[in-house]
């Protein structure tokens, strides 16, 4: 959870293979996930009801920062679900990743299903001082995956608050079906 995770990295040491593991959802994540450049082979995560946080990691914190890894020939599926990708709500960073495989749910689907803003603390260093918020950042993300859902679905981002996140450097070579366009797609 994210009081356990606050303050702790933790480090992917070599390319992994999850297939025969069962994936579980990380519910709340504020540390740093560093994958080194490596990768996690066949994740996949499978919903058959109409559940939220169809994800790895359902929210991401300001603090929480995902980055340098590779998720390839990953599958997440939640097809009444919402908020359906490696990450579900991002409120912190997510750099340097890449995805390969297939996502697919109702709503809010993409490699980030939400983006959001958070209020300050004093001492924040990603700072709209105009506006007393921080913005939730994509940096470099890939997506080679194939995206389907009906609403708030991007090949990135299915949905942001507002205009209130930073999106660099991103791109989709996968397929995105949608009957609704998301953010970023």
């Amino acid at each position: 959870d994210r009081e356990y995770s606050l303050n702790k990295v933790f480090n992917l040491v070599k390319d992994i293979d999850i297939s025969k593991i069962a994936s579980k959802h990380i519910t709340s994540f504020s540390g740093e996930f560093n994958g080194n450049y490596h990768t996690i082979s066949n994740l996949a995560i499978s919903y058959d009801d109409s559940t939220d946080d169809a994800s790895l990691f359902g929210l991401v914190t300001k603090t929480g920062v995902i980055k340098n890894v590779e998720f390839e020939n990953a599958k997440i599926t939640a097809e009444g679900g919402s908020y359906v990708g490696i990450v579900g709500h991002l409120f912190g960073n997510v750099e340097n990743v890449t995805v390969s495989g297939s996502i697919s749910g109702k709503s809010y689907v993409g490699v980030i299903a939400y983006m959001g803003n958070y209020k300050l603390d004093k001492d924040d260093s990603s700072v709209d001082s105009t506006k007393n918020i921080g913005y939730s950042r994509a940096i470099n993300v890939t997506n080679n995956a194939n995206v389907l859902g009906k609403s708030y679905v991007g090949g990135i981002v299915g949905n942001a608050y507002y205009s209130n996140f930073k999106a660099e450097r991103c791109s989709v070579l996968g397929e995105s079906r949608i009957e609704e366009a998301g953010m970023i797609s």
